[in-house]
């Protein structure tokens, strides 16, 4: 619990994003970017975890570049946010 807020425990930006209004607020716009990233982190940091794992196979160099890229954009949008 933060700020008489409990949080859930989860990998998952995107229900952590929808746990809390305020952060709907803020950050809906980058819930599709929220949801490729979520894609990629289960798989890859847990690769015998079984909710998200990826048929394809492990992300391509292209697309650990575009969600590093996506993940940066985000936390410089929410270090702003912050100021």
């Amino acid at each position: 619990m933060y700020n008489k807020i409990n949080y859930p425990k989860t990998h998952k930006i995107v229900e952590l994003v929808r746990s809390n209004e305020k952060l709907i607020n803020l950050l809906d716009k980058y819930i599709d970017d929220f949801k490729i990233i979520d894609a990629f982190y289960i798989p890859t940091r847990y690769p015998d975890g079984i909710p998200g794992r990826l048929t394809e196979g492990l992300p391509s160099e292209a697309d650990a570049k575009d969600s590093l890229e996506l993940a940066e954009a985000v936390f410089n949008e929410i270090k702003r946010l912050l100021e």
